[in-house]
């Protein structure tokens, strides 16, 4: 599977097939990455980065040309596209950890120290 690149991230899957079915219809082969763990458990989107439409190295220039006018933004492998990442990577502790899942954490906490004070 290496040699396939993410062209786009989508939340939800129906998302996703609009332009695999266009894409396809191009003749590109399109693989939905992650597609089968959204629709099982919908609320993991964000945890697995959401649904990766994938498309062949060599078909991958023709694939931006198609997405490029539909206001559609292609992503690299490996390239962060959270809008929280510049927040989060300013932020202590937890750098491994995705932007998602720091932004997540930090929430809880303070949740959490709203919640004692209000109780106090």
């Amino acid at each position: 599977m290496n040699d396939f690149v993410t062209l786009a991230v989508f939340q939800y899957p129906h998302e996703a097939h609009v332009l695999q079915s266009r894409l396809e219809s191009e003749g590109i082969t399109v693989f939905l990455k992650d597609e089968l763990t959204v629709q099982s458990h919908n609320f993991l989107s964000q945890a697995v980065g959401g649904i990766k439409l994938q498309v062949p190295k060599q078909d991958c220039e023709k694939a931006k040309e198609i997405v490029e006018p539909m206001g559609i933004l292609y992503v690299q492998d490996g390239e962060d596209s959270s809008p929280l990442k510049p927040i989060m990577d300013s932020l202590p502790f937890f750098k491994s950890y995705p932007p998602e899942v720091r932004f997540m954490v930090y929430s809880a906490i303070i949740v959490s120290i709203v919640v004692i004070l209000a109780l106090a």
